[in-house]
């Protein structure tokens, strides 16, 4: 999943750098990066996680992703995906943006009948 994962944010990474530019608010350029990531989904990050959409929030970025074939994650799956996550937030220099920004950004995942059965945020 990890390196689907970091090609959906760069895609954000690279669109809010083309808008971070434009003098407008944090909130109007995650709107408008959401809506060139948007263009890009659904995309499949990896065997069973497809990034269906991501929402602008005040400051957040929330992504919504669904599992395929999984119904549900064992606490196990869960902390594996959490902390894969955030050490990638953590370390990534294409995310430093976000970083210094003071952007959160929250996943969401359900499975295929829509049950929401994770959901973590990364706070800055």
């Amino acid at each position: 999943m990890r390196n689907g994962l970091i090609v959906a944010v760069i895609v954000g990474v690279a669109a809010f750098r083309i808008f971070g530019n434009s003098g407008s608010s944090i909130d109007d350029q995650l709107v408008t990066v959401c809506n060139e990531m948007n263009k890009k989904t659904p995309y499949m990050v990896d065997q069973v996680t497809r990034l269906d959409s991501t929402v602008p929030l005040s400051g957040e970025i929330k992504y919504l992703y669904t599992l395929i074939g999984i119904k549900e994650l064992s606490a196990d799956q869960k902390k594996t995906i959490e902390t894969n996550t955030r050490n990638l937030v953590k370390n990534s220099s294409d995310l430093k943006i976000f970083r210094d920004e003071g952007i959160d950004m929250t996943y969401l995942y359900r499975n295929e009948s829509g049950k929401e059965i994770f959901e973590f945020s990364i706070k800055h």
